[in-house]
């Protein structure tokens, strides 16, 4: 899992590194205070992909949730980016 959290700063370099971990079937996870915030953050990833040319393997998840639930996301983490 690669962890995001403020996605409301998440330009396109993080944006960019979410998708190419989950071009590889990695699991990225949001996390912001902001709900709004997170559907706006799936959907730039989700459009980024359509836009995607050649990829021929399998997507990884993108889940999103709030702070609350961060200490149970970081246990599985293998990279937490924090913008």
């Amino acid at each position: 899992i690669v962890l995001v959290t403020g996605v409301q700063t998440c330009a396109l370099p993080i944006s960019a590194e979410c998708l190419q971990w989950s071009s590889r079937g990695g699991h990225v996870h949001l996390v912001d205070l902001d709900e709004k915030q997170l559907q706006e953050g799936r959907l730039y990833i989700q459009q980024l992909r359509a836009a995607t040319v050649g990829h021929d393997g399998n997507w990884g998840d993108i889940t999103t949730s709030s702070p609350n639930s961060l200490k149970s996301i970081l246990q599985d983490a293998w990279l937490v980016i924090e913008v």
